[in-house]
């Protein structure tokens, strides 16, 4: 049978540590090696499923999200803030083997699934002339 890796691309993150720049929101995630497809997991909670874009580029899957602030009225005022707001970029690098047309998302309750489905591996007897 054969394996794949999916790894998240850590390199992203570290560039922009170097220059200064640090995410706002990283969203945890869990990669699960499933038999016939990996499966990312990401939490977002407090996402609106409309403020988050997926790409496929380059075997790569890249995700973005945004999550905004509710704008307060004039006599209301924030006596502290602990929750983030802010945009967040996630890069994984995608092994050989994935269908990238077969690949679905789908969202619910703060969490985003991405199913990124194996090609089948299709092997075939070759004659000994």
């Amino acid at each position: 049978m054969l394996q794949f890796e999916l790894k998240p691309a850590h390199w992203q993150h570290e560039i922009g540590e170097l220059f200064g720049q640090r995410e706002t929101l990283l969203p945890a995630c869990e990669i699960v090696d499933g038999e016939k497809a990996f499966v990312v997991t990401l939490d977002v909670p407090g996402f609106q499923k409309e403020n988050i874009e997926l790409e496929l580029k380059d075997r790569h899957l890249h995700v973005w999200g945004q999550r905004v602030a509710r704008e307060r009225t004039e006599p209301e005022r924030v006596l502290r803030q602990e929750r983030r707001f802010g945009k967040f970029h996630r890069t994984f690098a995608l092994p050989e083997g994935i269908d990238e047309e077969q690949v679905t998302a789908r969202f619910l309750e703060g969490v985003l699934e991405i199913t990124l489905p194996k090609m089948a591996v299709v092997g075939r007897k070759i004659v000994v002339n």
